[in-house]
């Protein structure tokens, strides 16, 4: 956040130019500044989105690019997906194919399709 200098540093009135970097606006207190001596008055010169905090926070609200890493990991999810229901449909047609009572077995397309997930019960490795 931007809160202030870390060190006591003298603040000067003037005004300075118009696009002066953050680091050097020498009249400037940002959020959480501590006045050890003297008096001072401010102005408040933007808030919520068009502060200097607001203008970073909507920056990181933005849609992020997809990695190739998460790109391939995503498509892989979906084969896995499409493999699991593929088992699932293939188990209950072979069941109704071959007469079996449904009653019997009726996790049985679940449980071939959950041995898709594998170890992982349904978690990334990383969790």
């Amino acid at each position: 956040m931007l809160t202030g200098e870390s060190l006591p540093v003298a603040k000067d009135p003037a005004p300075v130019p118009a696009g002066t970097p953050l680091a050097e606006l020498s009249g400037c207190a940002l959020m959480g500044t501590v006045v050890h001596s003297g008096s001072g008055r401010g102005v408040v010169v933007a808030t919520g989105a068009e502060a200097e905090f607001g203008k970073i926070a909507a920056g990181l609200g933005g849609h992020l690019l997809e990695t190739e890493f998460q790109v391939g990991l995503r498509r892989f999810s979906m084969l896995l997906v499409y493999v699991a229901g593929a088992l699932t449909t293939s188990v209950f047609i072979i069941n109704v194919a071959l007469h079996k009572p449904l009653i019997d077995d009726p996790g049985g397309g679940i449980r071939c399709a959950g041995s898709v997930a594998g170890p992982f019960g349904g978690r990334s490795p990383g969790q």
